[in-house]
């Protein structure tokens, strides 16, 4: 699998708090819609295993593939495509989650990171990056 970086909504992403996708510490935004990518993937990589403190009973990572017509800066209007969720407990680096494309994108398209971590006392994620991007084929087990 390779990625380029003309199409990477994040690269190697420290997500350890909710936040939108980001490239050279830039907000990852592209201009996709009106093409048909639907034989491309969307493939998420765990670059840096992910650890955590306080002693969370859950801890999930929800990776949101978002578009939007008009607002490159996402703050109104947006349509989510995809939800991918992430067990941060169980993700292993290397580990690579992929999926179609999905039709209907608009002008603007990025990924948005929710992380939710529930239990514990006041737990945190402390480690864990994740590089997303469109690619033109996937690796299998």
């Amino acid at each position: 699998m390779f990625f380029d970086k003309k199409v990477l909504f994040a690269d190697a992403q420290a997500v350890t708090a909710d936040a939108a996708g980001q490239v050279g510490g830039s907000a990852a935004v592209l201009q996709l819609g009106g093409e048909d990518y639907s034989r491309e993937w969307i493939a998420i990589l765990v670059d840096t295993a992910f650890t955590t403190s306080g002693s969370p009973s859950a801890a999930t990572i929800k990776v949101i593939l978002q578009t939007n017509a008009t607002d490159s800066t996402f703050s109104s209007g947006n349509v989510t495509l995809n939800e991918t969720v992430v067990d941060i407990a169980a993700a292993k680096k290397g580990d690579v989650i992929a999926y179609r494309v999905p039709l209907g994108l608009k002008k603007y398209t990025r990924v948005y990171f929710d992380v939710t971590l529930t239990g514990g006392t006041t737990p945190a994620i402390t480690a864990g990056k994740l590089t997303v991007g469109i690619t033109d084929g996937v690796q299998t087990a």
